[in-house]
């Protein structure tokens, strides 16, 4: 491996979880950081909104004056659907921190990109993971596919951060496996809002479970709201929710979002119906000290949380700085930080299953349905 680029940290993933793990490096003073990027931040992606907690992160990463500047859609608070036939509210009025936001995800990834560049980060685009090769005492040899190029690109890492998504491709190429609690499928779709006017309508959130999962409405930049359902895969496949007129024939069964979309004018854009997994796991193990170098998982490839707990920027965001507190603390010696970062992961799946079930168990309205019952939900309890 001699003669190969090397770096004190290889954070493989440039999405919300990577990018806050290596600007908490930076902020620590951690030198020699390399974030590899998949995509090149061009591709729309479906819009999320935070809570107004995300504020006190921003502030640790020493972006949040910048993130306000950004200027991203204010998010209210919340509605839903959920054991109950009519809307219920959540809204943030007395929130101390004030409102969430509707990210404009694609302008949001790559401000968060530029910041981590701002602080000294070296961040490669369209730059893949490809394989892991011969590893020694100075560190492991990564195989990166750059652009369009023929033969990878090879670069050496003192330490991994495996920040890319559900699939943890290092972690498992290493080994780990994911310990699933459950699988989802969300069938995505956008609507174009007429005017602008109608758009600042859409400043709520909303949740609206039915017999065969949930439905999910957001606001989205462009005068556009995006539209899901989550159900179990025997559910979607039999649905054929993977199809245009199965969805659209499913979302014309709801309560309250088909009328808030009909009472808006607002028409559905021809081919955005995108299909994704979404499952539930925590990654085990979630560190490896045995292996050589050390690696770690953060963000999504640690652990997967139900889209309905609403968490995975914000989730992904926190991970990553906690993640960058134990690798510099790790680095400067400390023999216990890493295992207190694995620690923290699971005790946070722990929590958050345990928060799913009884949230899944309010929902009593079809006690016939296989979807709530495998949930929790959907069974006589007295």
């Amino acid at each position: 491996m001699s003669g190969l680029p090397r770096y004190d940290v290889v954070v493989l993933g440039g999405g919300p979880a990577g990018c806050a793990a290596a600007l908490g490096l930076a902020r620590r003073g951690v030198e020699g950081v390399l974030v590899v990027e998949a995509g090149g931040y061009e591709d729309e992606r479906i819009g999320e909104s935070i809570p107004p907690d995300t504020r006190a992160l921003f502030d640790q990463l020493g972006v949040l004056e910048g993130f306000l500047g950004e200027d991203h859609e204010p998010c209210l608070g919340s509605c839903s659907s959920w054991g109950a036939d009519e809307l219920g509210y959540n809204d943030f009025l007395f929130n101390p921190n004030g409102n969430g936001w509707h990210l404009d995800r694609r302008r949001f990834d790559a401000w968060m990109a530029a910041r981590a560049r701002d602080a000294g980060v070296e961040v490669w685009t369209r730059a893949k993971f490809v394989d892991r090769l011969g590893a020694d005492e100075r560190g492991v040899e990564l195989g990166l596919q750059v652009g369009d190029q023929g033969a990878p690109t090879r670069i050496r890492a003192g330490f991994v951060i495996d920040a890319t998504g559900q699939r943890s491709r290092y972690a498992r190429r290493c080994g780990a496996q994911p310990r699933t609690l459950d699988r989802l499928v969300v069938s995505s779709g956008f609507f174009e809002l007429p005017d602008a006017e109608i758009s600042r309508l859409f400043r709520l959130t909303m949740l609206e479970a039915v017999e065969e999962g949930w439905w999910y409405l957001a606001r989205l930049p462009r005068r556009r709201v995006a539209v899901a359902i989550a159900t179990s895969p025997a559910l979607h496949k039999a649905s054929r929710l993977d199809r245009a007129q199965g969805w659209l024939a499913a979302l014309a069964t709801t309560r309250h979002i088909l009328p808030k979309l009909l009472e808006a004018g607002a028409s559905p854009v021809t081919g955005s119906l995108t299909v994704c997994a979404a499952p539930s796991f925590v990654l085990e193990p979630v560190v490896d000290t045995s292996s050589s170098p050390t690696w770690l998982a953060v963000g999504d490839a640690a652990s997967c949380f139900d889209p309905i707990s609403s968490q995975g920027i914000y989730k992904g965001l926190s991970d990553g700085l906690a993640s960058a507190q134990a690798v510099a603390a790790h680095l400067r010696g400390d023999a216990e930080a890493l295992s207190t970062y694995a620690r923290g992961v699971h005790e946070r799946f722990t929590g958050y299953a345990q928060q799913r079930a009884y949230f899944y168990g309010v929902e009593q309205r079809w006690t016939d349905s296989t979807f709530w019952r495998e949930r929790g939900g959907g069974s006589e309890r007295m």
